[in-house]
């Protein structure tokens, strides 16, 4: 724990501050180190919150070191930073992190972005942690692949993962804390060029003709996601 209580240290010095980042190495052994970042910030009112991000050394037979994201709130009654929040994902496999409203319900979101080439799919996706107040966040995160938030609607559109040409577009609408299916879009697999939107994915025995709806061309709600290309089998 030698880098969360060096982490604790430093951000209680300077939590009086306005936003603040500090990196720093600390020592795990005579080989290893961990080397880690930390955010000071605030995006749920005044009170303050610690953002660290560390990248674990390498261990139990693992090719890519972890990287770890610790979310702490700053508790003024007894000057301690708690924590809400940890996770980690393959260090090579981080993108970058965001604070946002995700589901439209005035509150800022963690989001933390990563890619993956597993299966050769090439994809990115989102880890997002909901906040219920501004000192406790959901047990759980939800995982997105190659999202596109719009939380003026409630909804969250994109890519599945899959190969080029071979996926679905999907649309999900927040329901509070939860995400209910509105629809996939995906390709007709008998009329090239055509597309079929449904409530269920292709394979789903719920899918008959009374639900599935032909399409000669993409719904314009669908024609600005970032990762179209790859949906229509071209390069991103």
């Amino acid at each position: 724990h030698g880098a969360l209580d060096s982490a604790r240290r430093i951000a209680r010095r300077n939590v009086d501050r306005g936003n603040f980042s500090y990196s720093m190495e600390t020592p795990v052994d005579s080989v290893h180190t961990i080397k880690s970042r930390l955010t000071l910030r605030s995006f749920l009112g005044p009170r303050k919150y610690m953002i660290l991000r560390r990248a674990s050394p390498l261990s139990h037979g693992s090719e890519n070191p972890v990287h770890v994201i610790d979310i702490f709130y700053y508790s003024s009654y007894d000057s301690i930073f708690r924590g809400i929040k940890a996770f980690g994902e393959s260090l090579e496999n981080f993108i970058n992190d965001t604070v946002q409203d995700v589901n439209g319900d005035g509150r800022m979101d963690f989001v933390a972005n990563y890619k993956s080439t597993i299966w050769g799919l090439n994809f990115r996706y989102s880890i997002v942690t909901l906040f219920e107040n501004d000192t406790t966040c959901l047990a759980g995160s939800t995982s997105f692949p190659n999202p596109s938030f719009s939380p003026g609607e409630k909804v969250v559109r994109g890519v599945l993962a899959g190969k080029a040409g071979q996926t679905e577009i999907y649309k999900y609408r927040w329901n509070g804390f939860e995400v209910d299916t509105v629809e996939y879009v995906y390709h007709d697999p008998n009329v090239p060029g055509h597309f079929i939107r449904a409530p269920y994915l292709p394979m789903d025995k719920r899918n008959t003709v009374e639900v599935m709806e032909k399409l000669d061309a993409i719904p314009a709600e669908y024609r600005k996601l970032p990762d179209l290309n790859w949906f229509l089998g071209k390069e991103r």
